[in-house]
């Protein structure tokens, strides 16, 4: 009956260790599978920044032909006032489409910082995962050394009477009161 106790423990204490290492590893899969998404999060971030970046530009420069036209229907000539309030607006437009594009590159290093956060803490779950399943085995290990080494001894067994009180039977009374 002990061996089959013993038995019992070790398969016991070997699937929670097998159960503990695979959900650390199925917690890395899943921090490499996140950190996977958020760097595709941060390429589609980027494409969509230069993509409003390049919309900005074309809003410039439909801005300056229309200026060009203005200016050339009025007779004025591309000098002076004019010339400066063109490449002002010029360089106003460039300025924006190149905060467009910074912000779109903070955004995306942000992304790429939360998936490598992500990667990290699933590796991390996968060591403590390891360390939790040697720990219990080490423990495991402990009982059953000090159940091997100092069995508990054998209590004798109790007779009870019709209403389920315990009294003792002869072979278990003391002799001096036999």
């Amino acid at each position: 009956m002990q061996a089959i106790g013993l038995a019992a423990i070790i398969g016991g204490s070997g699937l929670s260790a097998y159960s503990t290492i695979m959900g650390g590893k199925e917690a890395a899969e899943i921090g490499k599978y996140q950190q996977l998404q958020y760097e595709s999060e941060a390429q589609a971030e980027i494409a969509a920044g230069a993509e409003e970046a390049r919309a900005k530009r074309d809003e410039g420069r439909r801005l300056t032909a229309s200026q060009i036209a203005a200016v050339s229907a009025s007779g004025g000539g591309l000098v002076g006032s004019n010339l400066i309030v063109m490449a002002e607006s010029a360089r106003n437009v460039e300025m924006d489409a190149l905060t467009i594009e910074r912000n779109a590159q903070i955004r995306a290093r942000a992304l790429r910082t939360q998936g490598d956060l992500a990667r990290y803490e699933g590796q991390l779950a996968r060591r403590n995962a390891r360390t939790r399943a040697f720990s219990d085995i080490l423990g495991t290990a402990g009982q059953m050394y000090l159940m091997y080494k100092y069995p508990q001894p054998k209590k004798p067994a109790m007779s009870t009477t019709a209403s389920g009180a315990p009294y003792l039977t002869n072979a278990q009374l003391p002799k001096s009161l036999r």
